[in-house]
Formats: structure tokens, sequence, C-alpha cells
């Protein structure tokens, strides 16, 4: 499957920490979603700094800001061509699930 394309979020696993997350169902009509670009160019229709990501494992992304500057890493947990899992750097559980933008 290729990361490249636009996502839209349907849930976040939430966790106060200890270690009992569930996955909450996103409301609304403005979810947010991101988008990877072939050229390396990242949108993220919640956070304007980003800007670029790279792949630096199979399983690892590294965002970058506009002014190129390291942002963060997550880990793909699941990648199909319809859904996209992701995992932050977080101390407790987290996690975002996304579809595909059709």
């Amino acid at each position: 499957a290729d990361i490249v394309r636009k996502w839209k979020v349907t849930s976040y696993l939430v966790d106060i920490g200890d270690g009992n997350g569930t996955w909450q169902q996103t409301k609304g009509p403005e979810q947010r979603t991101i988008e990877f670009k072939s050229d390396g160019g990242f949108s993220d229709s919640e956070n304007s700094n980003a800007h670029g990501y790279r792949l630096i494992a199979k399983d690892t992304i590294q965002f970058t800001q506009s002014n190129n500057s390291e942002l963060y890493a997550v880990s793909i947990l699941k990648l199909t061509d319809d859904s996209l899992v992701l995992r932050p750097s977080c101390i407790e559980a987290c996690g975002e699930r996304y579809v595909r933008v059709k």
C-alpha cells in the first residue's frame, strides 16, 4: 500500500495513562485531514507548521516544519489501500485511525 494520498481521521486512541485506552470516534463535519504528497510535501488541517515528511524506516515517518527542522516522528501501525493507523510518540497509549479520502 502507498501512503501518498489524502486521509481523514476516524478515531483516536484515548488513554489516561492506566493502560485501558479505548478508541473514540471523531465527531462533527470538520474532521482532521492529512495529505502525503509524492514530492515529500505534507499538509495537516490541524497543524499549519507541518510541511514535509520522509520515511526513515518501513514503519516510521519523520515530519518537518516549514523551516525543514525536525518536527516529530510517528510509527505506522497499519497501512492498506484504504486505512492508515498511526502511533505518535506518547508516554501513554495513543493512536490515530484514518481512512482514505476518495
